[in-house]
Protein backbone atom coordinates (compact mmCIF):
# COMPACT_ATOMS: atom_id res chain seq x y z
CA UNK A 1 0.00 0.00 0.00
CA UNK A 2 1.12 3.54 -0.63
CA UNK A 3 1.91 5.92 1.78
CA UNK A 4 -1.02 8.05 0.76
CA UNK A 5 -3.12 5.19 1.68
CA UNK A 6 -1.71 4.57 4.77
CA UNK A 7 -1.97 7.42 5.98
CA UNK A 8 -5.20 9.21 4.08
CA UNK A 9 -3.23 12.24 3.01
CA UNK A 10 -6.36 13.90 1.38
CA UNK A 11 -4.41 17.32 1.51
CA UNK A 12 -1.46 18.86 0.31
CA UNK A 13 1.56 19.47 2.59
CA UNK A 14 4.09 22.32 2.03
CA UNK A 15 7.62 20.52 3.28
CA UNK A 16 10.18 22.89 3.78
CA UNK A 17 14.02 22.49 5.41
CA UNK A 18 14.32 25.52 8.51
CA UNK A 19 17.19 26.45 6.41
CA UNK A 20 15.57 27.40 3.70
CA UNK A 21 13.87 30.49 5.96
CA UNK A 22 17.43 31.54 6.05
CA UNK A 23 18.44 31.09 2.72
CA UNK A 24 21.37 33.81 1.74
CA UNK A 25 20.60 33.45 -2.06
CA UNK A 26 18.38 35.73 -2.37
CA UNK A 27 16.78 34.82 -5.47
CA UNK A 28 16.45 31.27 -3.88
CA UNK A 29 14.36 32.83 -1.36
CA UNK A 30 12.40 34.78 -3.01
CA UNK A 31 11.33 31.41 -5.51
CA UNK A 32 10.57 29.78 -1.74
CA UNK A 33 8.30 32.82 -0.84
CA UNK A 34 6.58 32.61 -4.10
CA UNK A 35 6.33 29.02 -3.83
CA UNK A 36 4.72 29.12 -0.19
CA UNK A 37 2.24 32.04 -1.58
CA UNK A 38 1.29 30.04 -4.25
CA UNK A 39 0.83 27.05 -2.11
CA UNK A 40 -1.12 29.04 0.29
CA UNK A 41 -3.10 30.81 -2.53
CA UNK A 42 -2.53 34.39 -1.23
CA UNK A 43 -2.41 37.37 -3.62
CA UNK A 44 0.14 39.08 -1.97
CA UNK A 45 4.08 38.42 -2.22
CA UNK A 46 5.16 37.57 1.22
CA UNK A 47 8.16 39.33 2.96
CA UNK A 48 11.84 37.82 3.88
CA UNK A 49 11.24 35.34 6.46
CA UNK A 50 12.12 36.19 10.07
CA UNK A 51 15.24 34.14 11.63
CA UNK A 52 16.86 34.36 14.22
CA UNK A 53 20.36 32.42 14.61
CA UNK A 54 20.46 30.48 17.56
CA UNK A 55 22.98 30.91 20.10
CA UNK A 56 22.04 35.05 20.25
CA UNK A 57 23.28 36.63 23.10
CA UNK A 58 21.21 37.88 25.95
CA UNK A 59 20.91 41.98 27.14
CA UNK A 60 20.27 40.50 30.32
CA UNK A 61 23.44 39.31 31.79
CA UNK A 62 21.83 36.83 34.18
CA UNK A 63 19.90 35.27 31.57
CA UNK A 64 22.73 35.14 29.85
CA UNK A 65 24.44 33.39 32.43
CA UNK A 66 21.74 30.81 33.14
CA UNK A 67 22.20 30.02 29.18
CA UNK A 68 25.76 29.28 29.11
CA UNK A 69 25.60 27.13 32.02
CA UNK A 70 22.69 25.13 30.33
CA UNK A 71 24.81 24.86 27.04
CA UNK A 72 27.09 21.85 25.80
CA UNK A 73 29.58 21.49 23.27
CA UNK A 74 27.94 18.86 20.94
CA UNK A 75 31.50 18.04 19.54
CA UNK A 76 32.84 17.45 22.48
CA UNK A 77 34.52 13.92 23.44
CA UNK A 78 31.66 13.66 26.15
CA UNK A 79 28.86 13.72 23.98
CA UNK A 80 30.31 11.96 21.51
CA UNK A 81 28.02 8.41 22.06
CA UNK A 82 24.83 11.28 21.71
CA UNK A 83 25.74 12.41 18.86
CA UNK A 84 26.30 9.07 16.98
CA UNK A 85 22.84 8.55 18.35
CA UNK A 86 21.85 11.84 16.80
CA UNK A 87 23.55 11.06 13.59
CA UNK A 88 21.45 7.53 13.46
CA UNK A 89 18.26 9.39 13.78
CA UNK A 90 19.07 12.18 11.44
CA UNK A 91 20.42 9.75 8.61
CA UNK A 92 17.28 7.71 8.88
CA UNK A 93 15.35 10.50 8.89
CA UNK A 94 16.60 12.17 5.87
CA UNK A 95 16.36 8.74 3.72
CA UNK A 96 12.75 8.44 5.15
CA UNK A 97 11.69 11.94 3.68
CA UNK A 98 13.59 11.46 0.53
CA UNK A 99 12.49 7.53 -0.17
CA UNK A 100 8.59 7.48 1.46
CA UNK A 101 7.47 10.92 1.98
CA UNK A 102 8.62 12.95 -1.31
CA UNK A 103 7.37 10.68 -3.32
CA UNK A 104 3.38 11.49 -2.35
CA UNK A 105 2.08 13.49 -4.84
CA UNK A 106 0.61 15.52 -1.91
CA UNK A 107 3.95 16.36 -0.93
CA UNK A 108 5.03 19.82 -2.22
CA UNK A 109 8.50 21.15 -1.60
CA UNK A 110 10.57 24.33 -2.77
CA UNK A 111 13.36 23.66 -5.16
CA UNK A 112 14.04 20.07 -5.11
CA UNK A 113 17.57 19.94 -5.53
CA UNK A 114 17.98 22.62 -2.62
CA UNK A 115 16.21 20.73 -0.51
CA UNK A 116 17.67 17.46 -1.29
CA UNK A 117 21.35 19.36 -0.53
CA UNK A 118 19.96 20.62 2.81
CA UNK A 119 18.63 17.01 4.12
CA UNK A 120 21.68 15.46 2.49
CA UNK A 121 23.77 17.84 4.95
CA UNK A 122 21.10 15.71 7.62
CA UNK A 123 23.77 12.95 6.88
CA UNK A 124 27.16 14.94 7.87
CA UNK A 125 28.51 15.17 11.43
CA UNK A 126 28.49 18.74 12.23
CA UNK A 127 31.96 17.94 14.30
CA UNK A 128 34.02 17.12 10.93
CA UNK A 129 36.21 19.23 9.78
CA UNK A 130 36.80 21.23 12.71
CA UNK A 131 33.04 21.97 13.54
CA UNK A 132 31.76 23.11 10.21
CA UNK A 133 29.11 21.60 8.52
CA UNK A 134 30.92 19.94 5.18
CA UNK A 135 29.38 21.71 1.99
CA UNK A 136 27.28 18.82 -0.12
CA UNK A 137 26.06 21.00 -2.95
CA UNK A 138 29.50 19.74 -5.02
CA UNK A 139 28.92 16.08 -4.40
CA UNK A 140 25.18 15.69 -4.53
CA UNK A 141 24.27 13.98 -7.68
CA UNK A 142 20.60 14.36 -8.15
CA UNK A 143 18.95 11.85 -10.99
CA UNK A 144 15.34 11.69 -11.53
CA UNK A 145 15.69 8.58 -9.67
CA UNK A 146 17.15 10.13 -6.37
CA UNK A 147 20.25 12.13 -4.93
CA UNK A 148 23.47 10.10 -4.04
CA UNK A 149 26.73 11.57 -1.59
CA UNK A 150 29.69 11.44 -4.10
CA UNK A 151 31.60 10.23 -1.35
CA UNK A 152 30.16 7.21 -0.84
CA UNK A 153 27.47 4.81 -2.19
CA UNK A 154 24.70 6.09 0.37
CA UNK A 155 21.62 6.52 -1.59
CA UNK A 156 19.02 9.53 -0.71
Amino acid sequence: RSLRTLYNLTNRIFLYEVDQLADKNQERAKNFRGDLQRYLYLRNELPLMPWFKPGRKHNNTSLQVKVDENKIDICSEDFKTIREVLMKSAKDASRWILEYFLPVESVVVSNDIYFHTLLANWELDPCEDGGSYKKTASRLNCTTYGCYLAHGNSSL
